[in-house]
């Protein structure tokens, strides 16, 4: 591989694990058990910056190519077996990868699963690796490079779009809520406390949005070069059978 390749994932490795620190930073995480708009900050950092970051890095890749030929091959030939084959296909379903991404993402804004995260740090440490690793999942779906992609680019445009249409839903739920919903910022009195709460729910809307949006719009810009290859190789071909004929 080129070592220009080599050093663009490298730093895109470096760029991800960087904003995974930043995110889960002290400065960070402390304001996030005072304010929600702080723990909202650490979900859009941790969905939408460092995952997509890491996923263009192609970590597993890296992380092969580092290893000594014979156990690398030994390894290449364990992920080729049916079990691991199986369990990838299941694992990177997009039914089963947007159901895990939003679902999970949903459910840990629950106000109940919510007060356990803050109340214990295992919850709250459990609750930041199911974002990542949601998140994670997601944009291998989306970023996929593969001659062969998991998902089209059409259906992957809906996929992107149903992930932006749910987190608008919880967003405005949020941002236009008329009381708190979590009591533990609601020690500082309700009203600054439903202030905090809306512009949380501005922070998960607006940023989350425009990525999604942009997302959109680079995949379709891709998909209309895709559908243009396609007619030219099909005049191509028609042309070569008249002059066939």
């Amino acid at each position: 591989m080129p070592d220009a390749a080599v050093n663009r994932r490298a730093s895109l490795f470096v760029a991800g694990l960087a904003v995974v620190a930043v995110a889960l930073s002290p400065p960070l995480d402390g304001a996030a058990g005072k304010r929600f708009s702080a723990h909202m900050a650490q979900h859009v950092l941790l969905m939408l910056a460092a995952a997509p970051l890491l996923v263009a890095a192609r970590p597993g890749a890296m992380v092969l190519e580092a290893l000594p030929v014979p156990l690398r091959a030994r390894v290449g030939r364990s992920l080729h077996r049916p079990g691991w084959r199986a369990a990838r296909r299941l694992v990177t379903n997009p039914v089963v990868v947007l159901t895990v991404a939003v679902g999970g993402f949903w459910a840990w804004h629950l106000p109940r699963l919510y007060q356990a995260a803050l109340s214990n740090a295992a919850v709250h440490g459990l609750e930041h690796a199911t974002f990542l690793a949601g998140a994670f999942l997601f944009w291998t779906i989306v970023l996929d490079a593969g001659p062969k992609r998991r998902l089209g680019l059409g259906p992957t445009c809906g996929f992107v779009f149903a992930a932006m249409l749910t987190n608008i839903w919880l967003a405005a739920g949020l941002a236009f809520a008329t009381t708190p919903l979590y009591a533990a910022y609601a020690r500082g009195g309700a009203a600054a406390a439903l202030a905090d709460q809306q512009l949380a729910g501005v922070i998960m809307w607006v940023p989350a949005d425009i990525v999604y949006f942009v997302t959109l719009l680079w995949l379709f810009r891709r998909l209309l070069r895709e559908l243009a290859s396609r007619m030219r190789r099909r005049e191509s071909a028609d042309a070569l059978l008249g002059a066939d004929r």
